[in-house]
């Protein structure tokens, strides 16, 4: 997770250029942008990423439609690692199962270009990450009292090799944990409206070690403090000595700045494009990536009216194969948030619900516990010991 501040002290790190005597006077000052070290320094010394965070939204996701041999794969290998069937893997015969995955193939087939809607409330404190969601097709009516279908968690701290995470599946009554890869992927809610967590840890590792000691010890090799002229402020490559990040800024019209971000020295390290407010720098309202070798885009954010918080109300994602095709796409609606909250450790740990089987995936092959009743509280130990036996 990113730190609740970032707090940087940068020295320069443009090789040369040159500004003529016009773009130094009073009026190219209010016209031109200020020089990308001064835009990266403004946006990371002032955007903040908060230490807890609680948000309610609703997502629109929609995908190109695929083959009927495509969807079978994909029915496939959720069945096979659904707990539906580990739990009934020993009741059902092979024409049983054909029989429900093909019901399920046409299902799909026949929703092919229709979005889903996704309800979700994400509630996130340092590494922890918890999702609450239900999944519903076209005829989405919102509704606050609705209990979730579904939670996830992200309960183990990567950094340190833990990959615990777990799923409570409300409708089947499954509590199912892993402690391998790959955990669930995030809803990155902490930084929409900001730098990318990504690209923020890229330019936290390589813009000090491409600054040097003393930046300022050949004024040729600096940009200076004073705006850029009307198109980039850039830097230029010198023989062997390869800049680590190049950044440049140009004014996009509108009161905004549009930021490229490169990193040469870096084998396969995505380009960036940002979009910010010329007045508020933290708020950057589109980001994308594009693969650094082919020039494809990889990935788009879009964020739009910002609260008083700066938290955008509306954000779109959109996602790429290495081709330029579009993948999927997310579009958001954030109906709530709150930040810097009290959040109870509690929402993150994995307690098995009343009723539910476990199903304990940190073992091969799973282990299946039976349903768990409510009077299982209420009798001696060593009794409810008995009732946690595996199933035959």
């Amino acid at each position: 997770m990113p730190p609740t501040k970032v707090m940087l002290v940068l020295g320069m790190f443009f090789l040369g250029i040159v500004v003529d005597a016009s773009a130094k006077d009073a009026s190219a000052a209010a016209t031109f942008p200020p020089c990308g070290k001064q835009v990266v320094l403004d946006i990371l010394a002032t955007q903040r990423i908060p230490s807890t965070i609680d948000v309610t939204l609703i997502k629109e996701v929609s995908t190109p439609s695929q083959s009927e041999q495509g969807v079978r794969r994909l029915v496939e290998s959720i069945y096979d690692h659904s707990e539906t069937g580990a739990v009934h893997a020993r009741e059902m015969d092979s024409a049983s199962r054909e029989a429900e995955m093909k019901a399920e193939i046409q299902n799909i087939l026949q929703q092919q270009g229709e979005p889903r809607i996704i309800e979700q409330r994400i509630r996130a404190k340092g590494h922890l990450y918890r999702v609450d969601q239900t999944v519903f097709g076209s005829g989405f009516v919102a509704d606050a009292n609705r209990p979730y279908a579904m939670t996830y968690v992200n309960s183990g701290a990567m950094t340190q090799g833990d990959y615990t995470h777990f799923r409570l599946d409300h409708e089947e009554q499954t509590a199912t944990v892993w402690d391998s890869r790959p955990m669930w992927g995030r809803t990155p809610v902490e930084d929409l409206g900001k730098i990318p967590a990504q690209l923020t840890y890229l330019l936290l590792q390589n813009l000090n070690e491409d600054c040097g000691e003393s930046p300022s010890a050949n004024a040729d090799t600096e940009c200076s403090d004073a705006p850029c002229p009307p198109l980039l402020c850039t830097s230029e490559e010198t023989g062997t000595d390869k800049k680590r990040v190049d950044i440049r800024v140009a004014a996009a019209g509108s009161g905004k700045n549009q930021i490229d971000i490169a990193f040469p020295a870096m084998a396969g390290a995505a380009r960036w494009r940002l979009t910010c407010d010329a007045q508020n720098p933290a708020q950057i309202g589109m980001c994308e990536s594009r693969d650094a070798g082919t020039g494809s885009i990889i990935w788009t954010r879009e964020c739009l009216d910002f609260d008083e918080g700066g938290f955008p109300r509306n954000v779109t994602e959109r996602f790429f194969d290495g081709e330029g095709s579009l993948l999927r796409e997310e579009r958001m609606a954030i109906v709530d948030v709150k930040t810097d909250l009290e959040l109870d450790s509690g929402l993150f740990a994995f307690r098995v619900p009343l009723g539910f089987y476990l199903v304990d995936r940190r073992v091969e092959p799973p282990l299946v516990m039976q349903k768990i009743p409510a009077e299982a509280f209420e009798i001696p130990f060593d009794e409810f010991e008995e009732i946690m036996d595996p199933l035959d």
